[in-house]
């Protein structure tokens, strides 16, 4: 097997809202990727990656049945295989564990054993797909079982071994990098497997060399160990290898199985992770693992961008909360999952610069900086109202600061209720404090004095409550003596007001 380094020549930049270097770009990504990454598990020249289950990094395990080989996705899980066999066999795993022998199917791709086919002490070396037969051979044994007849033709294993075929030489490995499988025969170069793929691909009257060039880009047979990044064109390669060396990183552990389910969608939108393509993100949505891996590979190549640019194009209306430093109540402190915080509902440039620069230096964690966006929004669509929308620093003053305070001081919840006054007071005071951040920090210097905090807007109102009555009530203890006054018949014992006996009673007893 030949190690094949030639990939796709297909751009997946496609539309791009602003200038790239793609030569550029890619030529930086091939100086940041370590080659020598994962030793043992990635294979750069084939863009393989086979999972270790010694390696407490890699989410992959081996099948508890001892003569298994097969990778499971949970630390003490069985393959399917072995689960079906255990249930056809009706016996305890532990009499199971001890007898099972692993048995050379095809499966996932795999070729089984040799052709059973002896001769001379030579044993035909194309694989046995047809019942322990090669094609050729089974193909032989059953047209004398159609002129003998069933009862007279011997069984697979008895014609095998009676020397009445010749047999045939091994064939090639197969020309997909990589693969672990034969060749079919001499005359093709691709095994059962792949030879499958390419007939339901190929052009009509394709070549021996078309074949060789369509197996190029393809991967080989991907058990629960393996996944390739072969197929991916050359920019999109590099850009998930290095997304994925960072995500390595921050000490995430890698799933195999979590990367094969994400390469071919990617391979079929074919577009840069530098770019924000939300449909592409939006394919992973209902799966869990996919969604986080691909959002944090996203995250890492966005942020190589901008290092290998030198320019943010997303960060005036987007801010990168991994990037900014939010913390997490994890052991490590890092938040670990990319998440991205629209500023674009923020109308002013200077409030966005002014929320962007205090979570960068004060590293608030999730719930602190909703409470920070929130205050920061309503207060924003408050001045936004006002002639000029309070873009300039230079022209706002006490009406703008009245604006956002009428604006917290009427926020809602979703049900169009009011919200409490000490949320609407809370919020008003973190606008506030973004407002001290900014001019301790000389990001207001230009704006004018008159906007400020004035006792008018020290907290807002209360919210307006029913407002108890004046009459007197009677608690239920004095409710029940009168009850039991009334109704008992006169010159009875019970008769007598309870607070007669007392002397606070001026009725007099009937």
């Amino acid at each position: 097997m030949t190690a094949v380094t030639t990939a796709t020549a297909v751009d997946p930049a496609g539309p791009s809202p602003f200038a790239v270097d793609w030569t550029g770009w890619e030529r930086w990504l091939r100086e940041q990727v370590d080659p020598a990454w994962r030793p043992g598990e990635w294979e750069e020249k084939w863009w393989l990656f086979t999972g270790d289950p010694d390696n407490p990094r890699t989410s992959i395990w081996q099948c508890q049945t001892p003569a298994c080989t097969i990778g499971v996705h949970s630390r003490r899980g069985r393959c399917y295989a072995c689960q079906r066999d255990h249930k056809t066999a009706s016996i305890s795993w532990e009499e199971f564990d001890r007898t099972y022998v692993l048995d050379r199917r095809l499966r996932d791709g795999v070729d089984p054993e040799d052709c059973l086919v002896v001769w001379d002490g030579t044993r035909c070396g194309r694989a046995g797909h047809s019942h322990g037969l090669c094609i050729v051979h089974y193909g032989t044994w059953g047209r004398l079982r159609r002129l003998h007849g069933e009862a007279r033709t011997p069984d697979v294993a008895r014609w095998a071994a009676m020397g009445q075929a010749t047999p045939f030489p091994s064939p090639p490995p197969c020309s997909v990098s990589a693969c672990p499988n034969k060749a079919l025969h001499d005359r093709t170069v691709l095994c059962v497997y792949h030879l499958r793929k390419w007939n339901t691909q190929k052009e009509p009257r394709s070549t021996t060399a078309d074949a060789v060039a369509w197996a190029a880009r393809q991967a080989p047979v991907l058990d629960s160990y393996r996944f390739s990044l072969i197929q991916l064109s050359p920019l999109l390669r590099l850009e998930v290898i290095y997304g994925l060396q960072r995500r390595d990183e921050l000490g995430s552990p890698l799933d195999p199985r979590t990367v094969r389910q994400i390469g071919p969608v990617l391979a079929r939108h074919n577009t840069s992770l530098a770019m924000r393509d939300d449909q592409l993100a939006g394919h992973f949505e209902r799966q869990l693992n996919p969604h986080c891996v691909f959002r944090q590979v996203a995250w890492s190549v966005r942020q190589g961008y901008v290092e290998f640019s030198g320019t943010d194009p997303w960060g005036e209306d987007r801010l990168d909360l991994r990037a900014a430093g939010l913390k997490s109540t994890s052991r490590t402190g890092r938040r670990r999952i990319a998440g991205v915080a629209d500023l674009s509902v923020l109308p002013q440039p200077w409030l966005r610069d002014l929320l962007r620069r205090r979570t960068e230096a004060e590293r608030p964690n999730s719930n602190q900086f909703g409470r920070w966006l929130r205050a920061a929004t309503l207060a924003g669509k408050g001045m936004n109202r006002l002639p000029g929308g309070g873009r300039e620093l230079s022209g706002l003053g006490f009406a703008h600061m009245q604006a956002a305070f009428e604006e917290i001081a009427s926020d809602r919840r979703r049900d169009g209720k009011l919200c409490g006054s000490k949320f609407r007071s809370d919020l008003l005071g973190v606008f506030f404090q973004l407002l001290d951040f900014g001019r301790f920090a000389g990001l207001l210097d230009e704006a004018p004095g008159s906007f400020a905090r004035t006792p008018r807007t020290a907290s807002p109102r209360r919210t307006p409550t029913r407002r108890r009555s004046a009459r007197p009530s009677l608690s239920r203890s004095s409710l029940s003596w009168m009850l039991r006054w009334t109704r008992s018949p006169p010159g009875s014992p019970t008769g007598t007001c309870p607070t007669a006996r007392s002397g606070r009673c001026s009725r007099p007893a009937t």
